[in-house]
């Protein structure tokens, strides 16, 4: 069959598309009986490519296609609409936890639970929450080229998935990272906004090298109002920020934490966010 449908996606996949281990990887099912495929290519003498029931289910396979050929294509629009807003749903279910153990694990001397709870702290003050809708509303504005470098990384992780499992993890990072800039999702990009700036301060600590076009020092003053200075602190930075000088510093610490929270969507395992949240 060209069609089989991925139980974890909660949307339709096409044959061509998936590589042999994405069928178990995706949970990929037949749209009619439910059984589960298996990727085969055919030579005759093109390249063929469909899903297939496992040998002690063949028996089924022509009553099945069948029925599939009998769904129309805005019958399966409809599932697969569904099913993206369930994923975006899960996601939003599952992500701190997720995104803070990510961070956790690529600097291990931040700790999962002490990040979350500073970054709980963080999200109860007014002028941090003033400053997220400024890093949103400049993120929604910003050239996205200026974020090409972030989007473009390549890691081992991402080296070793099949092509479409690859395609499916930067689609899920584009995204959520959509998401996070939607005016209903503030508190999930503070969050993010917190963890990325805990880890920018932590680098700079270790880091003596400066960052581009900047001195080391301006970015850790500016870190520490925002992490760690009193509301008086950050709402006086906030009001200078129209100042040309403070404006191109806190332009280029705003690319380095989208820059950061990119990374790290771009390293989530979906997969298991998926999982957890379907069985949660």
């Amino acid at each position: 069959m060209r069609l089989g449908y991925s139980l974890l996606l909660g949307e339709h996949v096409a044959a061509e598309d998936v590589g042999y281990g994405d069928c178990a990887a995706f949970q990929i099912v037949c749209p009619s009986c439910g059984e589960a495929l298996l990727k085969r290519i055919r030579r005759n003498p093109t390249l063929n490519h469909h899903l297939a029931h496992f040998p002690t289910t063949q028996s089924h396979a022509s009553k099945c296609e069948l029925r599939v050929a009998g769904a129309s294509s805005s019958q399966m629009a409809t599932a697969d609409a569904i099913g993206r807003g369930q994923q975006l749903a899960i996601f939003q279910r599952v992500f701190r936890p997720y995104f803070a153990r990510e961070i956790a694990m690529m600097e291990p001397a931040l700790n999962a639970e002490a990040i979350t709870q500073h970054a709980s702290i963080m999200l109860r003050r007014a002028s941090y929450r003033q400053f997220c809708r400024a890093v949103r509303d400049y993120l929604r504005t910003a050239d996205p080229a200026t974020l090409d470098e972030y989007w473009n990384i390549s890691t081992d992780s991402l080296a070793a998935m099949s092509p479409f499992r690859r395609r499916r993890q930067e689609g899920f990072a584009h995204d959520f990272f959509s998401h996070l800039l939607a005016p209903n999702s503030l508190q999930s990009l503070a969050f993010a906004i917190s963890l990325a700036s805990l880890v920018f301060e932590f680098k700079l600590r270790i880091d003596t090298t400066a960052p581009t076009g900047l001195t080391r020092d301006v970015f850790v003053a500016t870190l520490k109002i925002i992490l760690h200075g009193t509301d008086k602190a950050l709402g006086g930075f906030l009001e200078r920020c129209r100042e040309p000088d403070i404006r191109t510093t806190l332009e280029s610490l705003l690319r380095g934490l989208a820059g950061s929270i990119i990374f790290t969507l771009m390293c989530l395992p979906y997969l298991d966010m998926l999982k957890d949240g379907r069985t949660s």
